[in-house]
């Protein structure tokens, strides 16, 4: 069982801040003292106990699953895909495998000879924000406060919003928002959102997207320049269907005017959006086997 060393206890702290599988861990380490339990209690991800369908999964941790504790970790910093599992008699270990957005993010799955308890490491809730403006940054801090990895796209590096930009993971910056689609990682599994300075930069970065595999392509802007915009991607040979995609303006109706609420109707779109577009990619589903 994993135990109260130095390595063990930073190796529970890491697990709790990234992933939902420190849920189990904290069945097995009552005995930690108050600040690494609240550590665990805030982690990201959390998955409550009702979720196990047991009270006290039979779940033991040893030294040689630190390891791939720290290979989790690794990928969870480098927004890299992965799979971290656990099987009792086989303890955890991490495999490469690619993103699957029709699977739950967490899993226990029912074998021959007991469970294995499964977990997505990289964050299947994506949005790609191309502006880095007041807009952009409201929708940035609005994303990441759901649990979105937001990358956000500028064709302006000196942009004082970039710089004041804290919640974005990644911040992309190239001559121009053509080639900017193309430098974002899984993009069908990402929402992009058009919301730069002006019409132009609008047209080209929408030029970018529609080359890319975006499930959702939303611009802000009223339906007077939405319509000029559509026009310029005719001109620049995209056909209907591809223009089709372009969904604006962006976001709910709730007469969002500032950046804050125009952000807060973009993230119910999109959080919606996202049910819709990926329904299998729930936590824990219902009939899933529980740990025993």
């Amino acid at each position: 069982m994993l135990g109260l060393g130095d390595r063990e206890a930073e190796a529970v702290e890491l697990l709790g801040e990234h992933l939902a599988l420190h849920d189990l861990l904290e069945y097995r380490v009552a005995e930690l003292d108050e600040v690494a339990l609240a550590h665990l209690s805030h982690g990201v991800g959390r998955v409550h106990e009702e979720h196990l369908h047991h009270p006290r999964p039979n779940v033991e941790f040893t030294g040689r699953d630190l390891d791939a504790v720290e290979d989790a970790v690794a990928k969870l910093e480098r927004d890299a895909p992965g799979l971290l599992t656990y099987t009792p008699g086989g303890g955890l270990s991490v495999v490469d495998a690619a993103p699957d957005p029709e699977a739950p993010v967490t899993r226990t799955i029912a074998t021959g000879d007991g469970w294995r308890y499964e977990e997505q490491l990289m964050a299947l809730k994506r949005v790609a924000i191309f502006g880095a403006g007041h807009c952009g940054l409201a929708l940035s801090r609005q994303m990441s406060w759901l649990g979105y990895v937001v990358t956000v796209l500028d064709d302006r590096a000196d942009v004082p919003t970039l710089g004041q930009n804290t919640f974005a993971r990644h911040k992309v910056t190239a001559p121009t928002f053509e080639e900017l689609a193309a430098r974002v990682s899984h993009p069908e599994l990402t929402s992009a959102v058009v919301m730069t300075a002006d019409m132009p930069s609008d047209t080209s970065a929408l030029d970018g997207v529609l080359r890319q595999p975006f499930p959702f392509v939303g611009v802000m802007g009223a339906p007077a320049k939405l319509h000029a915009i559509c026009a310029r991607l005719l001109d620049r040979g995209f056909d209907e269907d591809a223009i089709a995609r372009v969904r604006g303006p962006v976001g709910l109706e709730i007469g969002s005017s500032t950046p804050p609420e125009i952000a807060v109707s973009v993230a119910a779109q999109l959080v919606g959006l996202h049910t819709e577009l990926f329904p299998g990619a729930a936590v824990w589903p219902a009939d899933a086997e529980a740990p025993v």
